[in-house]
């Protein structure tokens, strides 16, 4: 099976090289725990290894995620015309929302649907990559079924387009139907987690792939992102 890094050798090691080619991924962790930061570093990874995509952002200001992986060390510069941000975020000021692929109303989810599709025009590598940071945002303003079935097609698409996908979700937002749900439409599930002042990852699930189950700790550095 063709597999993608995730950017972080000590995941990698966990499964077998990295992320199934084609699968969609649950990232779920505690607000702070780092799965921004690893969504971005998966995203350098893979744009360094000329895969191109598709960031949906809905948390954070797509300014503020450039700032970050600089911080991280993470090149952007080099992407240019290889990555696309969706915001989903900007609208919140209240201004006009300028930018060919900006959402004005993030429970528009056919609008939002169609802004993905469009987003993939031009985009040619063979392996592509997408991040939803976080669906956590869709289901404050859209009813848990609409959110469901909006990311069952968005993943279906994703799949189609030899995307991996990433749908990052807020831990202890969600009640317990949710969260089975999502972890049911995706192929693989990896949870985060703050112990004191440690990091911990673990796989629960992955398509295709021996891995363990064990708590893996992890830390994040300037310069270097998840190590």
């Amino acid at each position: 099976m063709e597999r993608i890094s995730t950017g972080v050798k000590q995941l990698d090691k966990c499964i077998e090289g990295g992320f199934p080619a084609n699968s969609t991924i649950l990232v779920v962790g505690q607000p702070g725990v780092g799965k921004t930061t690893f969504a971005q570093q998966f995203m350098h990874c893979c744009l360094k290894s000329n895969i191109s995509g598709t960031y949906i952002t809905l948390d954070t200001p797509v300014e503020q995620i450039k700032r970050s992986m600089h911080y991280f060390g993470y090149n952007f510069g080099k992407a240019k015309g290889k990555n696309r941000f969706i915001d989903a975020y900007s609208w919140r000021s209240g201004k006009p929302v300028e930018g060919k692929y900006s959402v004005q109303d993030p429970s528009d989810l056919n609008k939002l649907n169609m802004m993905f599709v469009d987003a993939q025009q031009g985009l040619r590598t063979r392996r592509r990559y997408l991040i939803v940071d976080s669906v956590s945002t869709l289901f404050l303003y859209s009813g848990n079924e609409l959110v469901t079935r909006f990311l069952q097609v968005l993943a279906s698409k994703a799949e189609a387009l030899n995307m991996v996908t990433l749908f990052l979700v807020e831990e202890g937002v969600h009640d317990s139907r949710t969260i089975s749900t999502l972890n049911y439409l995706s192929d693989g599930l990896i949870e985060m987690r703050i112990n004191g002042d440690e990091r911990f990852f673990k796989v629960s699930k992955m398509l295709m792939t021996k891995h363990s189950m064990d708590w893996i700790k992890f830390e994040i550095s300037k310069g270097a992102g998840v190590v």
